[in-house]
């Protein structure tokens, strides 16, 4: 088993029992061999994320940063089972947008929150993609139906984040 500091870069990813603790060690994100992703407050061992499957519903392999901007995790058959949805999406034309991400990351913040962001030329510094606090509520089937319009902030979303 690998624990990461920080930072997981674009290609890195998350094996069963792999964690990914914050800088000041207060949090720590895991890939759970039932099939979750959770992120535990180390101090008391609470939950205050997690991708919310049922025990053993799914038979993790992998979660992996992927150089497209995306979050996702695997199965034992590399059949993707949940994603950040940070991914390309189709407008209402069917035009398919994929944006080109330079120095994808994915960070857990000293705060316990989980974003995914990259080098931005138009920002000083990183711009956010994704966090956890702002997931998508879309089923993971719906994945291929989702289109521009659906990304937008009037599209419902889930805290995520717990208590």
């Amino acid at each position: 088993m690998t624990t990461y500091t920080g930072t997981l870069d674009a290609g890195q990813q998350l094996n069963v029992g792999d964690t990914l603790t914050s800088p000041s060690n207060t949090y720590q994100l895991v890939l759970q061999k039932d099939g979750n992703l959770v992120i535990n407050k180390l101090s008391d061992h609470s939950v205050i994320w997690k991708t919310g499957f049922a025990a053993n519903q799914i038979s993790p392999k992998y979660a992996i940063i992927q150089t497209d901007g995306d979050f996702v995790l695997y199965d034992n058959n590399n059949k993707s089972q949940w994603s950040a949805l940070t991914r390309s999406v189709q407008d209402s034309g069917g035009v398919l947008y994929r944006d080109l991400y330079i120095g994808v990351t994915l960070s857990l913040r000293d705060d316990g929150v989980l974003v995914i962001q990259h080098s931005s030329p138009n920002a000083d510094g990183f711009e956010e993609l994704w966090n956890n606090l702002n997931q998508l509520l879309v089923p993971y089937d719906s994945l291929d139906k989702i289109t521009a319009a659906d990304t937008k902030p009037s599209y419902p979303y889930l805290s995520g984040r717990g208590k």
